[in-house]
């Protein structure tokens, strides 16, 4: 495992790889820039031109067969032009709140920087799209799900991001989808700070979304997003995983909505119009994520417009006008995505089932497990549950922007965890709905909009302040912990550092030279879930057929594994701990501390390959 001091190296290639990403923020900050123009909500620039990606891909990669590349440089360049307009007209290229947060978050960024893919899902679902677009350079066309690409029909919201900065390598940079994730995260981090400083005013009669703020301001919005942030688990922020984009663009459009009825209320038509344009770019970026995240917006829309009829000073009309034509973007380019599936993709996601096979009889399983987990986060369900009190009381009256916000909050919460519910019953398998299968994980989607809740709230409270506490240079601190955590808890966060993954990523890379396509591979992990044999499958990249799969859950009773291997005529095979049953089922003697590759021969399976497990005995001896 690394030092301290080794976390925060990098090589050349990993240099190479944050320029490349660092090239495409300043691209998407000018692109955010220049199709929203002056009087926006200038810290979230990235995310509309995030957003304007997305349009242009899924519009020429559905509708034309236009190489990516050719599109990517296009937009590169259109982004050059927007750069220099930008200097000429600002003085600067980039929002001062959002160059202070980057600057405040360089050692994080560092630290983001040298990571490797470590999770589940990065080589089964997100990775994958990725080298499929570098390897076509284009939309899946004509394919269905399959071991290759099991999810083809799955958005290209960050996939595209990932694709772009390997592009520019000229090889994928595997761990783009993080630094992507950390810069979101930053850029709505910006969007809190702005929050925060609306709740310390508390000045309605102001615009709230422009104007440089203090570097405290800043270094809390990032906090905010981070280390104080009840839903942030690195785990799924610094991965190629789309949660945490999902909580961003969520978290921007409730904000916007938010403070499109500020602009109603003060009926500046104005404001509202340009506010609606952005909230639309908001909710373009959160489709092109995740396929369920339609659920995410609809509810989101219903809070903002319950918020809107509750309130007396705002007419419903005009909003329920604005709302309709901002979704009008997100849903065309929606709408686009899903007709290409139907056309050219076969499969690759989830489906819902007929009513006949709907499982009515798990309801109650189902929320006796998401109340079991919703006891064990307090922070955020805790929150939520304070934004459902305020909520109802805000139903009988309006009376503040606070008011509207815990409305939009907690109908959207409500909303989306009766959604969740209900794919538990109509999606889901039996053992999923039952033990309500990554309910915590989902609901991490609803942490933008959470932190800008509970950051206001503590915003006004902090108007109450006592008068002894102006001597405390609480701007100083939060600068200072925004600078200093992530050296003091990179071991905890450098969660890929894990010497069995780097020993399998290793071992994978190196049998994908010696392995050859007419091949039959048996993967045998008799201790572990099966996440070695992903990794695995990921690093040979179809360099050899995988015929057979040998877990945990499998069975590894020699009979058992014989007749496997026998059946699927597996001619080779990668064993990642020999235990005894499997030495009797190989008729092989397999020391322990090293994992093997073997060849069947006539006389039996003779051993090709070992490879020392790197300083420990056994993987089941460390943590994941």
């Amino acid at each position: 495992m690394n030092s301290i001091v080794g976390y925060f190296l990098l090589d050349w290639g990993q240099i190479v790889a944050l320029a490349a990403v660092l090239l495409w923020a300043v691209a998407l900050a000018a692109l955010g820039r220049l199709i929203t123009g002056p009087g926006r909500l200038a810290e979230a620039d990235p995310i509309y031109g995030w957003a304007l990606i997305s349009i242009v891909f899924t519009t020429l990669g559905s509708l034309s067969t236009l190489s990516f590349t050719h599109i990517a440089y296009a937009l590169l360049a259109i982004a050059a032009v927007a750069v220099a307009l930008i200097v000429r007209q600002d003085g600067r290229f980039l929002d001062s709140g959002l160059r202070r947060l980057l600057l405040l978050s360089i050692p994080l960024l560092l630290l983001i920087a040298d990571m490797v893919p470590s999770q589940w899902d990065e080589f089964t679902n997100w990775l994958p799209n990725v080298r499929y677009l570098l390897e076509h350079d284009g939309f899946p066309r004509g394919i269905q799900s399959n071991d290759y690409l099991p999810h083809p029909a799955y958005p290209y919201g960050l996939p595209l991001m990932i694709y772009l900065t390997s592009r520019i390598t000229g090889g994928l940079v595997e761990h783009a989808g993080a630094i992507f994730n950390l810069l979101f995260y930053l850029s709505f981090g910006a969007v809190i700070a702005r929050v925060i400083h609306m709740g310390v005013t508390d000045n309605n009669r102001s615009a709230p979304t422009s104007g440089p703020l203090g570097w405290g301001y800043y270094a809390l919005g990032g906090l905010a997003m981070t280390a104080l942030n009840p839903t942030f688990v690195p785990k799924v922020v610094f991965t190629a995983y789309a949660d945490a984009g999902t909580a961003v663009t969520l978290g921007l459009a409730g904000v916007l909505g938010w403070m499109l009825l500020d602009a109603l209320e003060e009926d500046d038509k104005a404001r509202a119009r340009r506010l609606a344009w952005q909230f639309g770019l908001a909710a373009t970026a959160l489709l092109n994520l995740k396929q369920a995240n339609f659920t995410l917006l609809a509810a989101l829309l219903a809070g903002i417009a319950y918020a809107g009829w509750r309130d007396q000073r705002i007419r419903l009309a005009p909003l329920l006008r604005l709302l309709a034509l901002a979704i009008l973007l997100p849903v065309a380019v929606y709408a686009m995505w899903r007709l290409y599936v139907s056309v050219h993709i076969g499969g690759g996601e989830f489906t819902i089932r007929s009513i006949s096979e709907w499982r009515f009889d798990l309801i109650g399983p189902t929320l006796e497990r998401m109340g079991l987990i919703a006891s064990k986060k307090g922070g955020y369900f805790g929150l939520m549950l304070v934004a459902v009190g305020f909520a109802l009381r805000a139903s009988v009256r309006v009376t503040s922007r606070w008011d509207r916000l815990a409305l939009i909050t907690a109908i959207t919460f409500i909303g989306y965890n009766a959604a969740l519910l209900y794919a538990y019953i109509a999606t889901f398998g039996e053992n999923d709905a039952r033990r309500a299968a990554s309910y915590w994980r989902y609901n991490m989607h609803l942490g933008g909009l959470a932190v800008a809740f509970g950051a206001y709230g503590l915003a006004l409270l902090w108007r109450f302040r006592p008068a002894s506490w102006a001597r405390i240079p609480f701007a100083g601190i939060a600068i200072v912990l925004i600078l200093a955590l992530p050296v003091v808890m990179s071991g905890k966060l450098r969660f890929d550092d894990r010497p069995p993954k780097h020993h399998v990523r290793a071992v994978g890379d190196e049998m994908a030279q010696i392995l050859k396509p007419d091949m039959r591979l048996a993967i045998i992990d008799p201790t572990h879930d099966g996440f070695y044999g992903v990794l695995l499958r990921y690093a040979l990249n179809r360099s050899v057929k995988i015929v057979a799969w040998i877990s945990a859950y499998t069975g590894s009773e020699p009979n058992k594994i014989r007749a496997n291997l026998d059946q699927k005529r597996a001619t080779h095979a990668w064993v990642h701990v020999g235990t005894p049953d499997v030495e009797a089922a190989l008729d092989v003697k397999l020391p322990a501390g090293s994992s093997y590759l073997l060849r069947r021969a006539k006389s039996g399976w003779k051993i090709m390959r070992s490879w020392a497990y790197p300083g420990y005995a056994h993987p089941n001896d460390l943590p994941d």
